[in-house]
């Protein structure tokens, strides 16, 4: 019994870095929105981003 405890206790440490919550979704987003405002600006694009529609009947996933 111990010694499936702590096969269970090491198998959930080991996957836990992999799990993300929406704040760290959100902040790796703001990195790639900050990344591609620098690149445009580098490379003299100075026409707005362009802006797509929302997507009809398609709902956000949330984690649980």
């Amino acid at each position: 019994m111990r010694l499936l405890f702590i096969l269970i206790f090491l198998t959930s440490y080991i996957f836990a870095y992999k799990i993300k919550t929406p704040s760290d979704v959100f902040s790796y987003a703001m990195l790639v929105k900050k990344s591609v405002e620098y690149l445009r600006k580098s490379n003299g694009i100075n026409k707005p981003f362009p802006t797509v529609p929302p997507q009809k009947h398609k709902f956000p996933r949330h984690v649980i």
